[in-house]
């Protein structure tokens, strides 16, 4: 089943709301990186909260998403683009085997850093310290104080027993601050957002066609009598690695001529293995002419 993204506003509240069904996305990415079940837990919030987000792109736009910590989680890294393609890594995929508590995959001091760019340009960046040992969390509060704009965003996951596709739900939910909103208002949606009847409602096995406006309504439920609201279908998200053999020819080419020469001397080719999709790129001496 295809991934879904919708966008809207709750127009009463001037609060954005973008809605996200991506399991087969994160499915996708966590068997790319050969994630474990401790892993994939944190990491499905990372890619997850990369396809809220893409919601706020517009034409060559592009964000990359950068968490950290000191803990043996270290990087998570994720790209996303206006057309809803998406990737991701993680430092470490084997969290189970080399971490016995939070505090070990954690860690105590962490940061999350979003850059926004086009093809030509980079348009804004910002890096925020941030350790809600929530991924999703930490993206949020980034967008609260580096961009300004309220921001809540809850992920909800659900694992089966196959390895195979080890994920059955990957739903999450981004709530924005639009300028007029009423910040307590949005302080009292936000608590609704993070409830557990709210997460409740993101757990359905199969996506009703009204589910999303069910969620939107719950939301709203007691602070509008009668909330109205606009949502459209937006781009929906999906694996899709940028990586090229040009790419790595250029990447290559930043090596010094010996360092080539001793590569190709070695094994006659090289091989450079993209993080995001383990595609193994061959560049032979000719393609550095």
């Amino acid at each position: 089943m295809e991934d879904l993204l919708y966008r809207g506003i709750i127009d009463q509240l001037n609060i954005r709301f973008v809605l996200a069904d991506c399991q087969q996305t994160v499915n996708d990415i966590i068997l790319k990186q050969d994630c474990d079940p401790v892993s994939a837990a944190i990491f499905a919030n990372a890619i997850s909260s990369a396809a809220l987000v893409s919601s706020l792109l517009t034409e060559d736009e592009k964000y990359t998403l950068k968490w950290r910590c000191d803990g043996q989680l270290g990087l998570v890294m994720a790209d996303c683009n206006a057309q809803g393609h998406i990737r991701a890594l993680i430092s470490n995929p084997h969290l189970a085997s080399s971490a016995t508590t939070e505090a070990d995959i954690w860690g105590k001091e962490g940061s999350v850093s979003v850059i926004k760019s086009s093809t030509t340009q980079i348009l804004n960046s910002g890096t925020v310290e941030a350790n809600f040992r929530d991924l999703a969390q930490d993206l949020a509060f980034f967008f609260s104080i580096s961009d300004q704009i309220e921001t809540a965003i809850v992920c909800k996951n659900i694992f089966n027993a196959d390895p195979q596709h080890p994920i059955r739900t990957a739903r999450a939910v981004m709530l924005q601050a639009l300028p007029g909103c009423d910040l307590t208002i949005f302080e009292q949606v936000r608590k609704r957002l993070e409830s557990d009847e709210c997460k409740q409602l993101l757990t359905p096995p199969v996506v009703t066609d009204n589910l999303f406006e069910i969620i939107v309504k719950y939301l709203a439920n007691g602070i509008v009598e009668k909330p109205t609201f606009s949502m459209e279908h937006s781009v929906s998200p999906q694996f899709k690695c940028s990586c090229t053999k040009e790419n790595m020819i250029a990447a290559a080419a930043s090596l010094s001529k010996a360092e080539l020469d001793e590569a190709f001397k070695k094994d006659g080719e090289l091989r450079i293995t993209c993080q995001f999709c383990n595609t193994t790129h061959v560049i032979k001496p000719e393609d550095m002419a």
